[in-house]
């Protein structure tokens, strides 16, 4: 799992792809504000706490690269 300033698991990752594609690729802050997705107090927190644009930027390629492999029948890093 990734090591941030909040606990992170699988949820929080399903949740981050689930906002990506109602809200697309970077609008974390709409990603944030939406209740369903449960990540308000997670992402974006105020300071230099993780994680931010960048580590969420990478989180979500490294996401969406292991879906696109298992959904190519090529299973997955199970991260």
């Amino acid at each position: 799992m990734v090591h941030w300033d909040c606990s992170w698991g699988k949820e929080d990752d399903s949740n981050l792809l689930k906002g990506i594609y109602e809200y697309g690729m970077g609008n974390w802050e709409q990603i944030k504000m939406d209740q369903e997705l449960g990540l308000y107090d997670k992402i974006l927190p105020d300071g230099d706490k993780k994680p931010q644009v960048k580590q969420l930027q990478t989180r979500a390629d490294y996401l969406l690269r292991n879906l696109k492999k298992h959904l190519d029948g090529g299973g997955g890093n199970k991260q």
